[in-house]
């Protein structure tokens, strides 16, 4: 996965990650601030047990959260970086 920076589509991701991406852009453009990771499994349609939400989720948000594309909050949640939601 590549460092995000200016100009670059969330198409280079792969397709979980573009999927978690495409919520939190959602949730920004709705004026909302971080989901946690059984939010983000919600509004992907998953079923809401743990290894959805490990697996699929958590384990997928981390890569792009280190890569500059999301932040983690301290609470947990995520959301957009500052690049990529003034992008959205």
């Amino acid at each position: 996965m590549p460092l995000w920076r200016s100009g670059l589509d969330a198409g280079v991701l792969a397709v979980d990650h573009q999927r978690i991406l495409a919520v939190l852009a959602e949730h920004h453009r709705e004026g909302g601030s971080g989901l946690i990771c059984r939010q983000i499994a919600a509004a992907m349609g998953l079923e809401l047990t743990p290894a959805r939400i490990e697996g699929v989720v958590r384990s997928r948000a981390r890569r792009p959260a280190e890569r500059g594309w999301l932040v983690k909050e301290r609470s947990g949640a995520y959301r957009l970086a500052p690049g990529p939601a003034a992008a959205s």
